[in-house]
């Protein structure tokens, strides 16, 4: 017999997810896999460890679950599409230099040559089925927490660093759940910090983890108190009436400090590339801005921000990611940034 799950899931902002042709949009398993995969790394990271003996232990872990080149995967994701509406996606600034927040943050959804990006839209809804064999009863729960903090901590999709691709649990179907993780929308900005932070916890011990170690370095992107900090940012304690209204405020913080407030050098730690600086240089932002949605219709966004020292053969160090951590000082003081505990 087959463990599976049903699980309903709407779009909080759109969604750009395509195949080979980049034209169209398309709701693809793999790339869910994928996401599940990367958050799955980050939360087995924290607790092994990132040297080169300890990941091995995480990629044997990782390979027990999603597969490897000479192993299946336990999981299986499947997306049963239904009829669902696309669209281009509809820039709402035409001067740069007045750029609404919304398109800074979509900007590449645009490019200046070719058409703009299709995507689904905000508040579409579909079904994402997870299944596995019934004698993994343990790698099962575990792929449904790696779902949840895919879910609950990032986005999918093209620009799901930068709000796009935020994705709501609709409906979860508690009474079968294998696990004790919440799907529930969360009524308050305070409560939804305590979910996330209990999430994490329960993610651990499913792994056999109940204290995780602490680490001094991290060479990946890892849920450890020591490497990563998770805030949520809201509009001075009170979450915005809507996605638009978030990703405005949040990408016009965003290309104010980034433009006004920091040099080149100092931009490289948000992604490259960089404008007449490494311009043939990617580094994906360590910084994760995804919206989620509280009872009423409200939204805040979750941020995360993971802290390595190496990432493609870039060093870095603490110091490197206080311009990300000043910005949220900066741009959201007093009551419109709390912090998740690890």
């Amino acid at each position: 017999m087959v463990q599976k799950i049903t699980f309903s899931l709407q779009t909080i902002t759109p969604l750009f997810l395509a195949g080979a042709d980049q034209t169209q949009a398309e709701l693809r398993p793999s790339a869910f896999r994928g996401g599940m995969r990367y958050w799955y790394r980050a939360l087995v990271g924290g607790i092994v460890g990132t040297d080169t003996e300890e990941l091995k232990l995480v990629t044997a872990q990782e390979a027990a679950l999603f597969g490897a080149t000479d192993a299946g995967s336990v999981l299986r994701i499947r997306i049963p599409e239904p009829s669902l509406s696309r669209q281009r996606y509809q820039r709402k600034s035409t001067d740069y230099k007045n750029i609404n927040g919304e398109d800074y943050l979509l900007w590449s959804m645009f490019p200046r040559n070719s058409a703009a990006r299709a995507c689904f839209p905000s508040q579409t809804t579909f079904p994402i089925i997870i299944s596995a064999h019934d004698n993994k009863d343990d790698l099962f729960k575990r792929g449904l927490a790696a779902f949840w903090l895919l879910t609950h901590l990032g986005g999918i999709g093209s620009r799901s660093r930068r709000c796009a691709g935020s994705l709501q649990v609709q409906v979860a179907p508690d009474d079968a759940l294998p696990i004790e993780l919440s799907f529930a929308v969360s009524p308050t900005l305070e409560a939804l910090r305590q979910q996330l932070s209990e999430g994490i916890k329960i993610a651990r011990t499913l792994c056999g983890c109940t204290q995780p170690p602490a680490l001094n370095r991290a060479s990946f992107d890892v849920l450890s108190a020591s490497t990563c900090q998770i805030w949520l940012l809201s509009d001075n304690g009170k979450p915005w009436q809507s996605p638009e209204a978030a990703m405005n405020t949040i990408g016009k913080h965003l290309h104010d400090y980034y433009r006004n407030s920091i040099n080149n050098q100092q931009r490289k730690i948000f992604g490259l590339p960089v404008q007449n600086l490494d311009s043939h240089t990617r580094l994906p932002s360590p910084l994760h801005l995804s919206l989620k949605k509280l009872e009423g219709e409200k939204y805040v966004c979750v941020a995360v921000l993971f802290k390595t020292d190496i990432t493609i053969g870039q060093n870095r160090d603490l110091a490197d990611y206080e311009p990300i951590k000043d910005w949220i000082k900066t741009c959201f003081s007093g009551k419109s940034a709390c912090e998740v505990g690890l």
